[in-house]
């Protein structure tokens, strides 16, 4: 017994270096091979990582210590993204989630709109750009409409899925206790279908942040896609990597702490995902 006990914050420490690792080294391997390449290639259109660094450091963290050490470019299209984004994005998950428990409840309704919504996910976003622009302007309630009207698919489509799979022996477990339909949807309902919808989330991010950036090519006076743009047509390759940088970084801290997220509010579905200690 004393065994068993001694050993787990030993098996703990090596599980939490394994995950450090395999963030971390992926990463380091890309840099560096990305640091031969490119130092051996000697073109203006790949910049090494050194350079693509001293960008970052002088456009994104060269800031006082009352702005956290960030720089202009930071608060001048970093943040104007991000406010789209949450806006359209947020807006998506919530909507997606809310009318995925509806009609996956409710199947003679999902009947009468799946045709609706299997055609609403089959138009490509960035084809509407120019309608939406023209139509409702650019500024940023269309931007973030359109990150909605992509990403939200996912996060529907998922919910649905899961809501349908979740075992009737369950649900029948919940009438035998007395619960109600709202008990019923709350500890049975969403918890079950919970993995799925974290999975549809997790892909509306990638999708949100792509129509982030695709939103702020046109009609755009700031943002992460204004600057690429812009850094292209100077010819300033280096800023254009560094933002692409930028972006990649938002979306592994983003889903970071979506996967932190799904572990804390679903941590009882740990055992099943590394499997059982017999």
């Amino acid at each position: 017994m004393t065994t068993t006990a001694s050993s787990q914050p030993t098996l703990r420490t090596e599980s939490w270096w394994v995950r450090v690792a395999v963030w971390i080294v992926p990463i380091v391997v890309m840099v560096v091979v990305w640091h031969f390449i490119t130092t051996g290639l000697g073109s203006i259109f790949f910049p090494t990582p050194a350079t693509i660094w001293d960008v970052l450091r002088d456009d994104y963290l060269s800031g006082p210590a009352t702005r956290l050490f960030l720089g202009d470019v930071v608060f001048d299209h970093l943040v104007p993204s991000l406010w789209r984004f949450a806006l359209g994005w947020g807006f998506a998950v919530v909507s997606g989630v809310l009318w995925g428990l509806l009609f996956g409840l409710r199947p003679g309704w999902r009947a009468w709109v799946e045709p609706l919504l299997e055609f609403g996910r089959a138009i490509p976003p960035p084809l509407v750009l120019g309608i939406v622009f023209v139509t409702f302007g650019a500024g940023d309630l269309p931007k973030a409409a359109l990150i909605a009207f992509g990403a939200v698919w996912p996060v529907l489509f998922n919910t649905i899925d899961g809501v349908i799979s979740v075992s009737e022996v369950r649900i029948a477990a919940g009438r035998t206790f007395g619960w109600g339909r709202r008990e019923r949807i709350t500890r049975i309902i969403i918890p079950d279908a919970g993995s799925s919808i974290f999975a549809g989330v997790r892909v509306s991010l990638g999708i949100g942040l792509i129509l982030m950036v695709l939103t702020e090519f046109v009609g755009a006076a700031n943002g992460l896609g204004y600057t690429i743009v812009r850094a292209q047509r100077g010819f300033d390759f280096a800023a254009m990597w560094a933002a692409l940088v930028v972006l990649a970084v938002l979306g592994l801290v983003l889903n970071a702490l979506i996967v932190l997220l799904e572990a804390k509010l679903l941590g009882w579905r740990a055992t099943s995902e590394r499997g059982l200690d017999v």
